[in-house]
């Protein structure tokens, strides 16, 4: 006497469903792996961090970079006036821990060099 467990059905239906989830794991895996994580600490505290415009905080900050994106500009300001700024490559920096050197005595000029 053979006894089945599942029919045709349910087990067409199982493997369908098996598929399914892998590829879904499959994408998530390559869509995150793409991502990059960069950290930026700068030892003035009071300057503020900002990464293509968009404000990320002081001291210590991390920016997840978006898809694709090959260079970002990172811009740094005291009481609103920019004293720094720098273009950097992702794809060089994935993880990295980014120093920005702000420096000392910093003024603008309007003068042609």
């Amino acid at each position: 006497m053979v006894v089945t467990l599942c029919s045709k059905k349910t087990t067409s239906r199982l493997s369908k469903i098996l598929i399914g989830a892998i590829g879904m794991l499959i994408m998530l895996f390559v869509s995150c792996a793409s991502t990059k994580r960069i950290a930026f600490t700068c030892q003035e505290r009071h300057i503020e961090i900002f990464v293509n415009d968009e404000y990320l905080g002081r001291d210590f900050v991390y920016y997840i970079v978006p898809k694709d994106l090959e260079y970002i500009t990172v811009s740094c300001r005291d009481e609103g006036i920019q004293v720094y700024q720098r273009r950097i490559n992702v794809k060089d920096n994935d993880g990295a821990l980014i120093e920005l050197q702000i420096p000392r005595n910093y003024k603008y000029s309007d003068k042609k060099f």
